[in-house]
């Protein structure tokens, strides 16, 4: 595993894609941080400011920003590969693309997971500034949600970078994915969204806006086997795949 993740490592640590995640993941974090301040200090707020409402904008943002950050993500370390013709000298060699896609399956859960940590440690920051206490289990629950469906977005991301050739295909489905959460503020119902796994964040985000109420879904076990189980299906299918030689070369 760690061997795989160096050579990831090797393969893409120069390459300029990264300032564009990290510019992203900066405004993502001002956006949040500045809408939290911002409802901080309204004196005609209708609803608590307490621990909800901040993993409530959480995972709203995230739904917003996630799909876009992940789509540039998950093609651009499929680009490098299909741009030096690694599936044709796999072929060539008979081998099959599953271990290739796996690599970047690995590298990019391991990206994945740190974007996830850096705003578990943004929001508790932002809560101790503000005086909002974390507790119970309902943050464990959002924080949980929120990175399997990080990864559950990653996985079908990644699948479609390898299936479709032209990368500019999975940037695009990213992009129509974060234009719809933000025109939508995640209120599409979840029988809509639990078809569309770009909008896995929205679908699993355990709090929903009721009238003036933040209310805290207590069927999220439900959602979140439910996209654990497409996740799996998608990886499986996609090594099926590769291994039979049908990803694009």
């Amino acid at each position: 595993m760690f061997k795989v993740l160096r050579l990831e490592i090797l393969k893409n640590k120069r390459r300029p894609f990264w300032y564009g995640l990290m510019a992203l993941l900066l405004l993502e974090i001002v956006w949040f941080s500045i809408s939290i301040f911002r409802t901080s200090i309204m004196s005609n707020r209708t609803f608590n400011f307490d621990q909800n409402y901040l993993l409530f904008m959480l995972m709203s943002i995230n739904g917003f920003f996630a799909p876009l950050f992940i789509s540039i993500l998950s093609s651009r370390i499929v680009a490098i590969d299909y741009d030096n013709n690694m599936p044709i000298v796999l072929a060539v060699n008979n081998q099959s693309n599953s271990k290739l896609y796996l690599s970047k399956a690995l590298f990019g859960l391991w990206i994945v997971f740190i974007y996830w940590l850096i705003q578990c440690i943004m929001v508790k920051m932002i809560s101790q500034l503000l005086k909002v206490s974390f507790s119970g289990l309902q943050v464990y629950v959002t924080l949980l949600l929120l990175l399997i469906s990080l990864m559950a977005v990653f996985v079908f991301q990644l699948s479609l970078s390898f299936v479709i050739k032209r990368q500019v295909f999975s940037t695009m489905v990213g992009l129509i994915g974060s234009f719809i959460s933000l025109m939508t503020a995640g209120l599409l119902p979840q029988v809509v969204t639990s078809f569309l796994p770009i909008l896995y964040v929205s679908f699993v985000n355990p709090f929903k806006l009721h009238g003036h109420q933040i209310l805290f879904n207590h069927y999220w076990v439900l959602n979140g086997l439910y996209v654990v189980c497409i996740t799996v299906l998608i990886l499986s299918m996609t090594m099926r795949f590769s291994r039979r030689g049908e990803i694009a070369q």
